[in-house]
Order: C-alpha cells, then structure tokens, then sequence
C-alpha cells in the first residue's frame, strides 16, 4: 500500500524523507483513498463506474444500495422465487458494503502504521 514499493526495495519512504510534510501527505493519500472507497459503496447506487440518476430517491437513503431492494423484500412472500433472487441481490450488495468497509479499515491501519 501506501509507500510499501519503496521501503521493500531499501530505499527511504516519503515519511523518512521528510519527517512531519511525509506524514501529512501520507494522510492526504490515505483520506483521498478512503473516499475513492467510501463513496461509490455509501453514496451511490451505480457504484464507481455507473452514473446515478438525477433526484433518484434511494440516494437520499443512509445506505442507497439497499433501498429498493428491501422495499421490493418486504413487498414479496417469502415463498416465492423472485423473493429469493432479492435477497441474494441484497446479500450481494450488502457485501460490498462490507468490502468497502474492510479496504477503508486497511487503508487506514496502513496509514497509522507508516506516521507513527
């Protein structure tokens, strides 16, 4: 991750070049990285590469890859196949949320590591 290319080849990281300026721009990175994650999973339906519709109601939803989805779940019987397609769907998104969430916290123990 973040400076880990260099420190394996022996050579000095950013952080060891110059002290306090490394240590803030390895923050800077890490923050760049935690929204390039955060974002498209919390705050998006489209995800990184698709584009939402405009004034789309499920981007006003705290979790917007869930909403629909769990609409139409509590619109099904349990008994039915299309409910089963919709809770894998929902699984399914669900852990990209999850993922999204695991990449963030090792961005972050990464970064913590390196400006200690």
């Amino acid at each position: 991750m973040i400076g880990e290319a260099s420190s394996k080849c022996g050579e000095p990281t950013a952080i060891e070049k110059d002290g306090l300026n490394g240590k803030v721009e390895a923050i800077n990175r890490a923050l760049i990285k935690l929204c390039r994650v955060i974002a498209p999973a919390f705050r998006s339906v489209a995800g990184s590469y698709g584009q939402d519709p405009y004034g789309y109601t499920a981007l006003t939803k705290p979790l917007p890859r869930l909403y629909d989805i769990s609409r139409k779940l509590i619109e099904l019987s349990p008994n039915k196949n299309e409910y089963h397609l919709y809770k894998t769907k929902f699984l399914r998104e669900r852990n990209v949320l999850i993922d999204s969430l695991a990449n963030a916290n090792e961005i972050i123990e990464v970064t913590l590591e390196l400006v200690k």
